[in-house]
């Protein structure tokens, strides 16, 4: 690689710079949250969530509750994963290309695995719930 290459790239920029502060890194965490919470598709499944996790901590089930927040964790992981690649693919290629296409689809694939997982969960421990605060 040449002189001129490696001193424009940006990996060699980010190599030079010290690790940021705990709270920058919560301000960009909750950047990409605030973000993601702006997609329907993902607000929607927050509020079910939030809504199954109260009745979680009314019926005292701290156990349900882990459960239902890794699986909301994990939903939105992949749902973050696919918005990025999603978004970063149309700046790379903003045309039609099959490549892309696939790339989204295997993107898309994921979130819709992590959904049926999830819904899964929501539903069972929503169904327990209910049943326990009867």
């Amino acid at each position: 690689m040449s002189e001129a290459q490696s001193s424009s790239t940006p990996s060699g920029d980010r190599a030079k710079k010290k690790p940021g502060s705990p709270w920058r890194k919560a301000r960009v965490i909750s950047m990409g949250l605030w973000q993601a919470a702006h997609d329907l598709n993902v607000a929607y499944k927050m509020v079910v969530s939030a809504v199954v996790l109260v009745l979680a901590a009314v019926a005292w089930r701290w156990l349900d509750l882990a459960v239902i927040a890794v699986a909301t964790g994990l939903l939105l992981t992949t749902e973050l994963f696919n918005t990025a690649l999603e978004a970063l693919c149309d700046f790379v290629q903003p045309d039609f290309d099959e490549r892309i296409g696939a790339v989204k689809d295997v993107a898309a694939a994921s979130a819709g695995t992590g959904t049926v997982a999830w819904l899964a969960v929501v539903v069972i421990e929503a169904v327990r719930l209910v049943w326990v605060l009867r």
